[in-house]
């Protein structure tokens, strides 16, 4: 087990353990860890995009704004914040509405390949 500090942002293979509420930002090709990928992994913060993997799911009590295509995370990318009155998130199993948060209005919307979920405090 590795005892060094966490720092703002680390790269680790994908055999070892995200540590709880870090996500992965990049997800990279490397014959020199087992499994043959390595993730670069970060605390989260407003506006991040950020890789979704069973290792690394989005944080608790966060959101997803946006999804896009993108090779950097072998599929797609998601833009994560902390919910705020009266935002408009992704309706996605990847991340429901937090707890204390109720929707108030559903918009069809491209940028959440699908429909978005206007939202606000219960």
């Amino acid at each position: 087990p590795r005892t060094a500090p966490l720092t703002e942002s680390r790269e680790i293979c994908i055999t070892e353990p995200v540590p709880s509420g870090w996500v992965v930002t990049h997800i990279m090709g490397d014959r020199g860890c087992d499994g043959g990928y390595r993730f670069t992994i970060e605390q989260p913060r407003n506006g991040m995009e950020v890789c979704l993997t069973s290792a690394a799911p989005v944080p608790v009590g966060w959101v997803v704004t946006h999804i896009m295509g993108d090779g950097r995370c072998n599929g797609y990318k998601f833009t994560i914040e902390q919910p705020r009155n009266g935002m408009e998130v992704c309706l996605t199993s990847a991340a429901p509405v937090p707890v204390g948060w109720v929707v108030v209005d559903t918009i069809p919307s491209g940028r959440c390949n699908g429909s978005e979920l206007k939202i606000m405090p219960a």
